[in-house]
């Protein structure tokens, strides 16, 4: 039921590709911002787990809104290490 939804796919998709990135960090920043963004991603994942579940969806998926853009904040800080 979860694979028909495309954005927990690519949701997914992306976690699978940022791990062997984050791997790639500087070890000083490996366990600080790399664990930070793997957590934010998973973070992600749930809200679209548990909105997918919800009848009432608009708090739930604006709340992954705000994850997301946490989300991209911290990756867009990963790109200068």
């Amino acid at each position: 039921m979860l694979d028909d939804l495309a954005i927990y796919q690519k949701t997914y998709d992306f976690m699978l590709w940022l791990h062997p990135v984050v791997n790639k960090f500087p070890k000083s920043q490996r366990f600080v911002l790399g664990q930070r963004i793997e957590n934010k991603t998973i973070d992600l994942i749930h809200a679209f787990i548990v909105a997918n579940a919800a009848r009432e969806k608009y708090a739930l998926l604006a709340a992954a809104s705000v994850n997301l853009d946490e989300l991209r904040i911290l990756v867009r800080l990963g790109t200068f290490l």
